[in-house]
């Protein structure tokens, strides 16, 4: 029994000894666990999302009388034909029955049967005469005109001339106005004035 004692306390002083060294390692080594409450996260904030203004949209090209595909390249490589549409001309035809000339003039110059032994400033159109001179004196001014048939007048103002019953409205230094009264295309009578050029060579 005495023999067994020491070794029963060296057994009990090992226990003791690592009984003692497991509370030390776990009051200063083992970690401690450390409790965190978790706050709850806010909740999203839902925000409209900015719009950007959409771009125009190109204007589409005006149609023409032809109009013309873009080409589709075939398996070959080789563009196919293309395809016109070409509407069609529409011929317009102008009836002019009934119409008047746009072209002719209004003033409508009725020639009548020249008069055989009437005054000889009578018998001619007033564009027929040349003006070959201008003078004057005291009373006025005075023209001369010849004739087709080159015979010459004198001429003065009011004084009557051509087919028409025309009169010389003015004279000056380098020519002559005439004035008659015509009828246009729809038959009302208006005035006309025809003005006789002296040429710089028959001057002075």
């Amino acid at each position: 029994m005495k023999k067994r004692l020491p070794l029963i306390l060296s057994i009990l002083g090992m226990v003791i000894i690592f009984a003692a060294a497991a509370v030390v390692y776990k009051m200063y080594f083992e970690p401690k666990a450390v409790k965190v409450t978790a706050k709850p996260l806010p909740a999203p904030v839902h925000r409209p999302l900015l719009q950007l203004p959409k771009a125009p949209e190109p204007a589409k090209p005006a149609r023409s009388g032809v109009e013309t595909k873009k080409p589709e390249m075939s398996a070959a490589g080789a563009p196919p034909k293309v395809v016109e549409n070409t509407i069609a001309s529409i011929a317009y035809d102008y009836n002019a029955k009934g119409r008047r000339d746009p072209f002719a003039t209004l003033i409508v110059k009725v020639e009548p049967e020249r008069k055989k032994g009437a005054i000889p400033l009578e018998n001619y159109d007033v564009s027929e005469f040349r003006l070959k001179a201008v003078f004057w004196n005291e009373s006025g001014f005075y023209a001369l005109v010849s004739s087709p048939e080159g015979k010459n007048y004198t001429i003065r103002e009011s004084t009557t001339i051509g087919l028409h019953g025309g009169k010389v409205d003015k004279i000056m230094k380098d020519s002559v106005i005439i004035k008659e009264f015509l009828k246009d295309y729809k038959g009302s009578v208006k005035p006309n004035y025809t003005v006789l050029k002296l040429h710089r060579e028959e001057e002075g």
